[in-house]
């Protein structure tokens, strides 16, 4: 069992303008700006992969640790590494360390490269991001940005809301007797929230 999730975004792309002729031709126009239309991407997060993230990887005889997305600092680290994507280029440690500082106000002396290159090495460690060849630059990989952006999306859009709604529930007044139906609701916001824990998504 797995997540699938249908990730939508807004950006320019080329659309043809077809005029049609009397006769049955057309006449394709390239237009001087492209519009912004919707990109649609799939992604399915399976429970295999849910269950890895926060598991150690080796890079050579160290040991790296994994990828917790309860830290706050790793998801910046995430958004991070997507804001820098575009750049065909790439990006190195230092660029990293400053894309992190100013998502959350941070000194040099808070979050320096050591600090961002260590971060990397735990994205690098899941396949996330590659290092381009005989440089210092790394550049993401489409599939590392397709889990990223599920993975922050999950986090903040969906789970993050159920467990404020179940925390919700728990504050309101419980009936004296309560009936058989609102115990169920009870006991699945329980064993939601213990499941969300053991995957690693929820604190």
């Amino acid at each position: 069992m797995g997540v699938f999730l249908i990730l939508v975004s807004k950006a320019p792309a080329l659309v043809w303008e077809v005029e049609r002729y009397g006769n049955g031709g057309l006449n394709l126009k390239k237009p001087k700006r492209w519009p912004f239309v919707n990109h649609y991407s799939f992604h399915i997060l399976d429970a295999g992969a849910l269950d890895d993230l926060p598991q150690p990887t080796r890079r050579g005889k160290r040991r790296i640790a994994g990828v917790d997305v309860n830290q706050a600092i790793m998801r910046t680290v995430m958004e991070a590494l997507m804001a820098l994507a575009p750049n065909p280029c790439g990006f190195s440690v230092s660029d990293l360390a400053a894309a992190v500082r100013e998502r959350t106000g941070a000194s040099e002396q808070e979050y320096g490269t050591r600090q961002a290159a260590y971060d990397l090495l735990k994205i690098r460690g899941k396949g996330w991001v590659a290092k381009v060849a005989k440089s210092r630059r790394y550049l993401p990989c489409v599939e590392g940005l397709q889990t990223m952006s599920a993975l922050l999306i999950l986090r903040e859009k969906v789970i993050k809301p159920v467990l404020v709604s179940v925390e919700k529930s728990r504050q309101r007044r419980r009936p004296k007797r309560p009936g058989t139906l609102e115990a169920h609701y009870e006991s699945l916001q329980k064993q939601m929230r213990l499941t969300l824990v053991a995957l690693g998504i929820a604190a």
